[in-house]
């Protein structure tokens, strides 16, 4: 529809160029007539020279060789302008497609301008969200600032009131700083008695070392007959009953002792208690019982139990004779 309605008006100014250019023709054409008319009759009313006529009929025949040209070159001039009247039109139809692309093209980017602006104020509403829920947990968080500003108050004040009273206590405990005192004299009194219980101990450990050897042979003794056990004989006991070991002041010790009558287990515990934890295992795997433990020697501590540090060994029988 476009393209007739555009061939339509390219067709309109032609055809009224053409008309123009005809109604000049016909006016051309009578001025001919006219003045072959008026020729007419001036070779009525009266013969003229010839060669007047002659050169009227030359120069007649030279303005129609004029005319005839003129007619060419505004025939040729018809063409070009119609040829530059399509150049125009051509022109023109480019002119509206170039509007209609420009048109597409700013509706276009009229719609990414209005969705890039969408997208930004939807941005810019959650940013808003956002800072009012910040905004929210900053007044919380004053709130609970405010509930710990009072809560200090409150501790302020309840400081205050002990601080009061531990005035008091200190002056109480000045008070009873003199008969601290007198406590102190009666303690170094009992620090004199208790070094003299020390010295009286270390003479004590001093005769248990001394009875050592005794206590090895016992061991010596249960040793074989725990290997004999193994190998399938009987156990029996080689020691008299009347022997000089049962007699010893240590053995009617040890049979007193609430000590010697220790399980694996309570063993064990008095290990624990007494910094000996690594071993636990060692002697759990020898079943060293309460009897067995007042039997042990320094080589049994270092070979079978696998106590190689002599300090240790050493802190081990002092306190294990202790129990005595």
């Amino acid at each position: 529809m476009k393209s007739s309605s555009s061939s339509s008006n390219n067709n309109r100014p032609r055809s009224a160029a053409r008309m123009k250019r005809k109604k000049k023709s016909v006016k051309k054409d009578e001025k001919i007539e006219d003045e072959i008319t008026s020729i007419g009759n001036e070779d009525r009313e009266g013969n003229e020279t010839e060669s007047y006529l002659l050169q009227r009929q030359e120069r007649f025949e030279k303005n129609v060789e004029m005319l005839f040209s003129a007619l060419e070159v505004l025939g040729k001039e018809e063409e070009s302008m119609a040829e530059a009247n399509e150049c125009i039109l051509s022109k023109v139809e480019n002119l509206k497609r170039l509007n209609s692309a420009l048109a597409n093209s700013a509706e276009q980017q009229r719609i990414k301008d209005t969705n890039s602006m969408m997208k930004q104020q939807n941005a810019i509403e959650t940013q808003l969200m956002v800072s009012q829920q910040k905004l929210q947990q900053k007044d919380e968080e004053l709130n609970r600032l405010r509930r710990k500003l009072e809560e200090s108050e409150t501790l302020s004040n309840r400081q205050r009131t002990e601080l009061s009273s531990l005035r008091g206590i200190v002056q109480e405990l000045q008070r009873s700083e003199k008969s601290l005192q007198e406590d102190l004299n009666t303690a170094k009194r009992r620090a004199t008695n208790a070094e003299k219980r020390a010295e009286e101990l270390h003479n004590q450990s001093v005769a248990m070392r001394l009875e050592k050897d005794s206590v090895t042979q016992r061991f010596l003794q249960l040793t074989r007959s725990l290997s004999a056990v193994a190998q399938g004989h009987s156990i029996m006991n080689t020691a008299p009953s009347s022997s000089p070991e049962k007699n010893s002041p240590k053995r009617m010790r040890k049979d007193n002792c609430v000590a010697a009558k220790w399980t694996v287990k309570e063993v064990g515990d008095w290990l624990r208690t007494h910094g000996f934890e690594k071993y636990v295992t060692n002697f759990a795997k020898n079943s060293v019982d309460g009897d067995m433990l007042f039997d042990l020697t320094d080589s049994d501590l270092s070979g079978v139990l696998v106590m190689k540090d002599s300090s240790k060994r050493e802190a081990f029988l002092l306190m294990r004779d202790a129990l005595l």
